[in-house]
């Protein structure tokens, strides 16, 4: 294995166990930060419907991605 071929294997190692680590932290705290923007912007022009729609979609998203990723390597 040269040089090159272990520092990209470090490198994925290294960033894979940094997002399994990533999602167990802040998984189990999503309602409560959910919960926190939407009182923080309940009352400006984005509305607590869409800001709740926009966190659950943008962490959905986060986590099937990071899923795919990790089943296609």
């Amino acid at each position: 294995m040269s040089n090159k071929e272990l520092a990209f294997l470090l490198g994925r190692i290294s960033l894979g166990i940094n997002c399994v680590a990533h999602g167990l932290i802040h998984l189990p705290k999503i309602s409560a930060f959910s919960a926190g923007l939407v009182k923080k912007f309940q009352d400006t022009l984005i509305g607590v419907m869409l800001l709740f729609l926009l966190i659950n979609g943008f962490t959905e998203t986060k986590y099937s991605v990071d899923y795919l990723m990790k089943k296609r390597g």
